[in-house]
């Protein structure tokens, strides 16, 4: 690939769907939305196995919008840590 006469080469990071299931479960439980949510108390497999759980926080694994959901919470963690 070029791109104004510099070359480029392309880069692909492929990540284990299970380990990234875990990690985004443990990482929404951080977030301010999931305040107040049971997602807060549970654990992975006690979140698996509740419906309501579930249905109530259905909207941290649509894919679209887990990237700018990570990246505010991201942004919102550090912005905590930087005033510490």
């Amino acid at each position: 690939m070029k791109s104004r006469g510099v070359k480029i080469a392309p880069l692909v990071l492929l990540r284990d769907p299970i380990a990234r299931t875990i990690s985004h479960f443990h990482f929404a439980k951080q977030l301010a939305w999931s305040e107040g949510l049971k997602i807060r108390k549970q654990n992975l497999t006690q979140y698996l196995k509740d419906p309501e759980s579930m249905l109530e926080t259905r909207n941290i694994w649509h894919d679209g919008q887990v990237s700018g959901a990570k990246r505010k919470g991201f942004l919102n963690i550090l912005s905590r840590c930087n005033t510490k």
